[in-house]
Order: C-alpha cells, then sequence, then structure tokens
C-alpha cells in the first residue's frame, strides 16, 4: 500500500510541465531549507554554550561587512542567466563565468584594504584578522561551477540541496569541534572558510559538467551588465535595509546586546528565509518563465504564490512571536534571556517583510530591475532612520519596533507599484496588514515593559 502510494507520488511530480517542476523545486528546498535550519539551531545551541555573546556579535559585523562589500558588486549573474533567452548558451554562460570569478578576487582584495578602518570604526581591533580572513570566502565563490545558476534556472534542484545539506552538516562538525577546541570567535571563522572550500568542490564534482574557461562576449556581457546594473543597486540595497541593518546596531548597541539580536534574528528570520529561497529558487524562475511565454497569467500566478506566503507564514510567525520568551528560556542559558523580547518583535517583522517579496520576485522576472531598485532605495532609507529614531525614543524595544513600522511602509509602497501593473491583490493585502497589526498592538506593550 506504502509502496503504491510513493510510487503515485513520483508520477504526480514527474514530467517536464512549468507546474510539475515549479512542484519538485518547492518539495527540494522545503526540504533542504528545514534539514539546514535545523543543523543551524544544533549548532546555535551548542555554540551558545562554548562561546559568549560577544563572540556572535562580532561574526555578525564582520559577515555583515563582507556581505556589504559582495552586494555591492553583485550585477546578477545568476538573474541574468535564469531570465535570459541566451541562458543556456556555452558564450553567454563563460562570459557570467568571468565575471564571477573577477568578482571575487575583487571582494577579496577591496574587503583587505578596508578591514582596519571597519575596527577601528567599531572599536573591535579583532575584527581586523577576521574580516581578512573572511574575505577568502567571497575568492573561493568566485570560481563556483556556472552549472549552479544553469540549475536553478530548470528548477532541478535536487543536487543542490544535497551539496547545501553536506556542506551544512561538515561545517556545523567542524564549528563546533573547533569552538570546544579554542573557545573563541575563531571557531566561528575556521567553519565559514572550511565551508566555503567544501561547497565549492561539490559544485564541480555533484553537479553536471561544464567546460569552464576564462572568456568575454561583447553582446552577453552587455546584456549582463544592462540587466544587471540595477540589480546591483538593488540587491546592495535590499542588503542595507536587511541583513545590513546589523551594521547599524552595532553602532548604537554593545556587542554582546549585538550577539543577542544575532541570535533572535536567526530564530525569527527561519521561515522568512525559507520563503525567500522558495521565492527565489521557485517563484521567480516560474515567473519569468510565464512571462516570457504567457504573460496574461502573470497575476494569477502571483496571486497563487502570496495565498502560499500568507496562508502558510503569518499563522507560524504570530505564534513565534507569542511564544518568543518560553522558547529563549528553554533553548539558552541565563546570559541570552534578553533575546526572547527582541525575538517577539523580530518574528513580527519577518512576517512583514515576506509580504513584499512575491512582488519583487515579479518585478526582477518582468525585468523591472530598475524599479526593484528604486523601491529597495526607499526601503533601505526608511529603515535605517526608522532603526536611529526607535532608539533615540525608546532605545532597543523601539529600535526594533520602528523597524518593524518600516517594513510596513515597504510593503505598501511594493504594492502599489504592483497594483498600477494590474498584479496586486487588495483583499489578501488587506487581510494580511490587519492581522498584522492587531499581532503589533498586543506584543508591543508586553516587550516595552520587559
Amino acid at each position: 500500500m506504502l509502496a503504491s502510494r510513493l510510487s503515485d507520488f513520483r508520477a504526480f511530480v514527474s514530467g517536464k510541465s512549468l507546474k510539475r517542476r515549479a512542484l519538485r523545486s518547492s518539495i527540494w528546498t522545503f526540504f533542504g531549507a528545514g534539514a539546514q535550519y535545523s543543523l543551524r539551531l544544533v549548532s546555535t545551541l551548542f555554540l551558545t554554550r562554548l562561546l559568549d555573546p560577544e563572540a556572535f556579535g562580532l561574526m555578525s559585523l564582520a559577515t555583515v561587512f563582507m556581505l556589504a562589500i559582495g552586494l555591492m558588486s553583485d550585477i546578477g549573474t545568476t538573474p541574468s542567466i535564469i531570465r535570459s533567452s541566451r541562458g543556456e548558451d556555452a558564450v553567454f554562460l563563460r562570459t557570467a563565468w568571468t565575471i564571477q570569478a573577477i568578482r571575487g578576487v575583487l571582494i577579496t582584495i577591496i574587503a583587505c584594504s578596508l578591514a582596519w578602518p571597519v575596527a577601528q570604526f567599531y572599536g573591535q581591533l579583532l575584527l581586523f584578522p577576521m574580516i581578512c580572513l573572511l574575505s577568502l570566502t567571497a575568492l573561493i565563490k568566485g570560481f563556483t561551477s556556472i552549472a549552479e545558476p544553469l540549475a536553478r534556472r530548470a528548477m532541478a534542484l535536487r543536487k543542490l540541496t544535497k551539496i547545501d545539506l553536506i556542506t551544512q552538516i561538515v561545517t556545523t562538525l567542524l564549528t563546533i569541534g573547533s569552538a570546544w577546541a579554542l573557545e573563541s570567535v575563531w571557531a566561528l571563522v575556521i567553519g565559514a572558510l572550511i565551508g566555503s572550500v567544501l561547497r565549492l568542490f561539490l559544485t564541480y564534482k555533484m553537479l553536471d559538467p561544464f567546460a569552464h574557461s576564462f572568456g568575454f562576449e561583447r553582446k552577453a556581457l552587455s546584456e549582463i551588465v544592462v540587466f544587471g546594473r540595477w540589480i546591483l543597486l538593488g540587491t546592495f540595497l535590499t542588503f542595507l535595509g536587511g541583513e545590513g541593518i546589523q551594521a547599524v546596531f552595532g553602532i548604537l548597541v554593545p556587542v554582546d546586546v549585538l550577539g543577542m539580536i544575532a541570535i533572535a534574528h536567526t530564530l525569527g528570520w527561519a521561515l522568512g528565509d525559507l520563503m525567500k529561497k522558495v521565492l527565489g529558487n521557485v517563484a521567480f524562475p516560474a515567473l519569468s518563465e510565464v512571462i516570457r511565454d504567457r504573460p496574461q497569467d502573470a497575476p494569477r500566478v502571483l496571486r497563487q504564490i502570496q495565498l502560499m506566503l500568507i496562508t502558510g507564514c503569518l499563522p507560524i510567525f504570530i505564534l513565534l512571536s507569542v511564544v518568543a520568551q518560553d522558547l529563549i528560556d528553554l533553548m539558552y542559558d541565563h546570559r541570552y534571556a534578553q533575546a526572547g523580547v527582541f525575538l517577539s518583535i523580530l518574528a513580527l517583522n519577518g512576517a512583514m517583510g515576506t509580504l513584499s517579496m512575491p512582488y519583487q520576485s515579479a518585478l526582477l522576472a518582468a525585468g523591472e530591475s530598475r524599479l526593484h531598485a528604486i523601491v529597495m532605495g526607499l526601503a533601505a532609507g526608511l529603515r535605517i532612520i526608522a532603526v536611529f529614531v526607535g532608539f533615540h525614543f525608546a532605545g532597543v524595544v523601539g529600535m526594533l519596533a520602528a523597524l518593524g513600522a518600516a517594513t510596513a511602509l515597504v510593503f505598501l509602497v511594493s504594492a502599489t507599484f504592483a497594483h498600477r501593473r494590474g498584479m496586486a491583490s487588495l483583499p489578501i493585502d488587506s487581510i494580511a496588514l490587519v492581522l498584522l497589526g492587531v499581532a503589533y498592538v498586543v506584543t508591543l506593550p508586553y516587550a516595552i515593559g520587559s
């Protein structure tokens, strides 16, 4: 009986239609992200007992800096491969891989050059050697096989999921072992370096072979740069208003508090990160294909994606906000107790941030990288201003709450642009905003009084 049902399921998900490929990709994305998050959670449980909050604060600053440098040079080679009609052409792919490799070298050079000023700015001299070593991960990543974006274009995620899981398992074990032996932040740096080397190796070993070689074709370079110049700005601004906010936090709060915010963010953004991967691995390629082949169906597909996010995610985010303090008390020792208050707010912020994701995917799929960059620029500006204003009036809790308010404004702007293009669903958006508004009203008085 079970064997028969498994056989029926395999038959259902097999096939090359867009719907079947999207279903397979969703299954692998959910499985991979769930397994990776479980490993990350186990790693955090061990590491918080071996390392102090300051270690996580320092690693958060170093990681955010590396992400900033990376995104300032990201001209969107992967999105270009996914959406371009030449996305499977060997000449186009060699040009993209060459750009990717050169970018990795440049990131390493720039990061090492700026490491000392960054360490001085934050008053944490240990950041200097940390950033220099972490910059090598960008150099390594630059030589990743071009077969990876090809697999994403085809929504063939089975092998990519296996690569990510193997990398995560090995990295987790090595990081925990290093933390036990060293009892310092260097364990986190060692884990990141070894993980990047392993993932590079696996992309060549496990993905379809490709004859990699350096080369430029002017037409391919022009297509990538024209589309990617706005991707470059948009992704950097997305980072600045998202993960990059950690750098702003580092200016306002002590490094141990920053470490607790980082722990709370890891828990609070887990579901949002999963949805981000689903949209990147499934929704963006699917919408790109629909817009290329039958654009009249794009609004309907987008509404289906929105309904999946709201019905599947909002209740979980709200529940996480309610049980935040109990969860932190159960999982971590007394040094991390304050993270419960942070998590109760960040979980709702994560829900609000998730609402605008489908609209951003739709803009990129339609080739509106310039408009996407404008929205992300507005988002970054609003969130940074909100952080300073909120901190001024109500400290750390006010800072996080104001960040949620700014995120709501970004969602309204995204929905407005989508509505003008006939793709917004006002009833769905209104219901989601009302539910989250009630959740904030209930949560904030408790958080402020804690």
